[in-house]
């Protein structure tokens, strides 16, 4: 488990942050429809692919995609893949940090400007996601440690809270049996997909992942998607939760801490969901990053700079184009659907690549 570790961190780093953001927004919106479904659906489908992943990348010591496919794709195939998957990886991180720079300036500082906001967590983002790869693993690891454990208390607290109306959430659980549709589905299976990042972190953490592990990372999960899609319901009501523009948010607002120095959850919460999801960013963009440097021979630190600059600006573009809440969800989960396509691609890419890599060597 101890050389596994990383895997899991980038899988559950990528679930954790995506409770608050994108996955559960769209779900909602299909709650008395296709939410239920998908999100069971999701994750056999998720598990699917993470499987093939990673029992192909584990065939080739030290395995990178760039390495592959300059080994076994024509220039014309693979830089316009590298760079579509370098594209789905910057708008990913991109996303988050427009989406909680709103949520911060809303719920925590409503004086401050969101572009200064913006401007300081991208600063933060680019200097830590211009680090090797080994560094800005361990960097997450430490993070990780001290910050994981209190959302999952926080979100167990919120289960298991008394203002959790559990009628409510039965009531959605009757709409399991309706059909699932491809925008939930995409939505659902993104939290699946930090298994993505490995192929890049994989050459210096390499994973050896037994049936054991992929049972847990199943149940983890379903657990996570039910749990982003549900307890909003539970607290805001099945008819309700479609009038707020942050659902969990505004759950986090309802609850309290009895018998402890910190009364209102919301800004602890906000706080440990900022850290998380600047984590995120930086791993993405890292990832991004280094699918476009490895287009060139030789790898250089300002030209890193340089690409992180691009990814800056398309997040501030992307805060100056998307004006408000309903236009950015609106643009995620078109996005999702596209990401899901790209992750098809990948592992199908992945598993050609590596049978006529070994066949070659």
């Amino acid at each position: 488990m101890r050389e596994n570790r990383y895997f899991f961190y980038l899988v559950i780093l990528n679930m954790l942050t995506n409770v608050v953001m994108f996955v559960p927004h769209v779900l909602l919106e299909n709650r008395f429809g296709s939410g239920m479904m998908s999100a069971v659906v999701a994750v056999p489908v998720s598990m699917a692919l993470l499987i093939v992943f990673t029992k192909q990348i584990q065939k080739v010591e030290g395995f990178t995609l760039s390495k592959m496919l300059q080994a076994t794709f024509p220039t014309w195939i693979r830089v316009p893949f590298l760079v579509l998957l370098s594209a789905v990886w910057m708008t990913a991180g991109a996303m988050s940090v427009v989406v909680y720079t709103e949520m911060t300036r809303r719920f925590l500082s409503p004086e401050t400007s969101s572009l200064m906001i913006l401007t300081i967590l991208l600063l933060l983002v680019i200097g830590v996601s211009y680090l090797e790869s080994d560094l800005v693993m361990y960097g997450v690891e430490v993070l990780f440690i001290f910050v994981v454990p209190v959302i999952v208390f926080l979100l167990g607290k919120a289960l298991f809270s008394k203002s959790m109306n559990w009628l409510e959430v039965s009531d959605i659980a009757t709409h399991l049996w309706s059909l699932p549709d491809l925008k939930s589905v995409g939505a659902a299976t993104f939290l699946f997909s930090g298994f993505v990042n490995m192929a890049i972190f994989g050459r210096h953490f390499p994973s050896r992942l037994k049936p054991l592990h992929y049972w847990m990372l199943g149940v983890m999960g379903l657990s996570v998607i039910l749990t982003s899609f549900l307890i909003p319901i539970g607290f805001l009501g099945s008819f309700s939760v479609e009038r707020y523009a942050f659902p969990w948010m505004s759950t986090a607002d309802s609850m309290r801490m009895e018998f402890f120095f910190i009364e209102r959850v919301v800004g602890p919460f906000l706080l440990l969901y900022l850290i998380l999801s600047t984590l995120c960013t930086i791993v993405t963009w890292h990832v991004g990053c280094q699918l476009i440097d490895s287009l060139f021979s030789t790898p250089r630190k300002m030209r890193r700079v340089i690409i992180l600059a691009v990814f800056s600006l398309s997040a501030v573009g992307m805060q100056k184009f998307l004006l408000n809440e309903h236009l950015m969800y609106r643009f995620t989960s078109n996005w999702l659907v596209i990401r899901l396509a790209a992750e098809f691609l990948l592992i199908a890419s992945v598993v050609y690549g590596v049978r006529r890599w070994k066949k070659s060597s």
